[in-house]
């Protein structure tokens, strides 16, 4: 499967990757994937395309990666989710 997201091309410079293109492609095979990141992975999905979540919404944007490599992605999937994770309820006087 094509799996499209954005790619941050100044960081990927940065980092020495030629990165032509802002729009990057990587074909994956969901079956040598884990289960979690299958999931995180559909959660985004939009077509080919891998979307940004706000807290429970997409928001319509493509996943930004610093380059164009599956880590790159698999770690621009987890700072997405980490920052659309809701944080877990405390109680007030838990807080103290």
């Amino acid at each position: 499967m094509k799996l499209r997201f954005e790619v941050n091309q100044a960081e990927a410079f940065r980092r020495g990757f030629d990165a032509p293109n802002s729009i990057n492609y990587l074909e994956v095979d969901p079956s040598t994937l884990d289960e979690r990141t299958r999931h995180m992975i559909a959660d985004r999905l939009e077509g080919i395309s891998l979307i940004t979540r706000g807290l429970g919404a997409r928001t319509g944007k493509l996943i930004l990666a610093d380059g164009p490599t599956w880590d790159d992605l698999i770690v621009a999937i987890l700072r997405d989710h980490a920052n659309t994770t809701a944080p877990a309820y405390q109680h007030p006087e838990l807080r103290k």
